[in-house]
């Protein structure tokens, strides 16, 4: 096993050196292996085979797909037909009993799970192919149920705050949670990146907070009283600009942390997010501002966050355009089918070839970059900005992506679902408030959907195991 991985770049060589066909082969990792026809059919099936939440299809076509960059695009976007027509006609010459190519593979029988790995790597046509030794489920309107129940469960909620106050179902309610709700979609985004990736994040909050006192000090008129920085009033670019590249900082050095020192997600995001924290105080403490609230923001800042274009808030458009982005990020690029992979199963994404570590490290620049546009947004909104900006807004977003359909596990998520479990969590939010109920409630109320929602989507990760 130890000489097998060393020769496919699983391992380091302790000694000795590789030929293949009398030419010396520089081998250091899986990626290396196969630009040298390599293949390798793990025994462990499970751990570095397959990827248990995506389809069929996906765990063919993925080892080619990132081998042969450009061989299912068509410039920017996948084509999708042709890694249709490739995994249909494998799944047929290997017959792979599945109800189709997008079935997730997890619901096959263990030797149908094999076939396909081995369907993966022969798509590759190998030089050289190393194997070591080595009933599909119905719908059920029970299993149904448990996938959604949360769901239904906030949704009848929103309907009872409907019914004690009828005002609640407005067009002004709307645009107004709309409006609250923009900020808190694109960190949201932001976290669904890193949790389609199996990692974590609780720096987000505190970054949100940092990139708007950032963006709030370079959006200050000239001669605002408190004027945090001696420079000239700029275009409402540059504070936004600014905000994103604090972001990517912060999600960079969160994904470095995680992916190249070793250091488990939570503690290292949770490190982070302290150094965020106190960086953004010292930062707001600086003379002349002295911890006060930024302020004396330009029209055409608040504008972004306050603005509105016939009716519809400016921010909102900001919002549904990156759920767009986001969307066509993830389901049409060759980048987010690895970030799927990789979150299904860091082991089998490595052993196919993904470069994990360049993927979790785009994962948390993402991530970040979100998190800044947010931060700069949520200062334009509100026309202030302070240290406390962002408090908890992480946790709200973890909520919102397991609400929708995420998975703490990694691999599962839509952009779709993200923005409805943000959109329902504040609007209960709202309408605990809109009926007269004490916000206090509202954490009690946040606090047991989290731990529901968790808790159900860990039962159907231990079901599935």
């Amino acid at each position: 096993t130890e000489l097998v991985d060393s020769i496919f770049g699983l391992r380091k060589l302790a000694s000795g050196e590789i030929f293949i066909d009398g030419q010396k082969a520089d081998i250091q990792s899986p990626e290396d292996a196969i630009r040298y026809n390599m293949a390798l059919l793990t025994e462990e099936r499970r751990v570095s085979g397959i990827f248990p939440k995506i389809s069929v299809l996906e765990n063919i076509i993925i080892a080619k797909q990132t081998a042969e960059h450009g061989y299912y695009t068509d410039g920017l976007f996948l084509n999708n037909k042709k890694r249709r027509e490739d995994a249909d006609q494998y799944v047929k010459a290997f017959d792979i009993k599945t109800p189709g190519v997008k079935a997730e593979i997890q619901n096959l029988s263990g030797g149908n799970q094999q076939k396909a790995v081995l369907a993966r790597w022969m798509l590759l046509t190998p030089q050289i192919l190393r194997c070591k030794a080595m009933n599909t489920k119905q719908f059920s309107v029970k299993k149904l149920l448990s996938n959604y129940a949360l769901f239904i469960i906030m949704i009848v909620m929103v309907i009872v705050i409907g019914s004690m106050s009828p005002k609640f179902f407005s067009w002004r309610v709307l645009r107004d949670i709309l409006m609250q709700s923009s900020t808190r979609i694109i960190v949201a985004l932001g976290c669904l990146f890193i949790l389609i990736s199996g990692s974590a994040d609780l720096s987000g909050g505190r970054t949100v907070g940092l990139a708007a006192v950032i963006a709030g000090s370079l959006a200050q008129k000239a001669d605002y009283y408190i004027k945090f920085w001696d420079l000239p009033e700029m275009p409402a670019i540059v504070p936004i600009i600014a905000a994103v590249l604090v972001g990517l900082i912060v999600g960079l050095l969160n994904g470095f942390t995680v992916s190249k020192l070793k250091v488990p997600a939570f503690l290292a995001t949770l490190g982070w997010m302290m150094v965020v924290y106190g960086a953004n105080l010292l930062l707001c403490n600086k003379p002349p501002n002295n911890s006060q609230p930024l302020g004396g923001f330009l029209k055409n800042f608040t504008n972004l966050g306050s603005g509105n274009i016939k009716g519809i808030p400016i921010i909102v458009f900001f919002a549904l355009g990156l759920c767009i982005i986001e969307h066509i990020m993830l389901t049409k690029t060759c980048l987010g089918r690895e970030i799927f992979s990789v979150g299904s199963n860091a082991e089998a994404a490595r052993v196919s070839g993904i470069n994990v570590f360049k993927i979790q490290m785009i994962t948390y620049a993402l991530a970040g970059a979100c998190y800044g546009l947010a931060g700069a947004l949520e200062a334009a909104r509100t026309g202030s900005a302070n240290s406390s900006y962002g408090n908890g807004y992480e946790m709200d977003a973890i909520a919102s992506c397991i609400v929708g359909g995420c998975s703490m596990t990694g691999g599962v998520g839509s952009v779709l679902g993200v923005f409805l479990g943000v959109i329902i969590f504040n609007v209960i939010n709202y309408g605990l408030t809109f009926i007269g109920l004490s916000s206090y409630w509202q954490w009690v109320v946040k606090g047991l959907i989290i731990i529901i929602a968790v808790a159900i989507d860990m039962r159907k990760y231990n079901t599935n195991k």
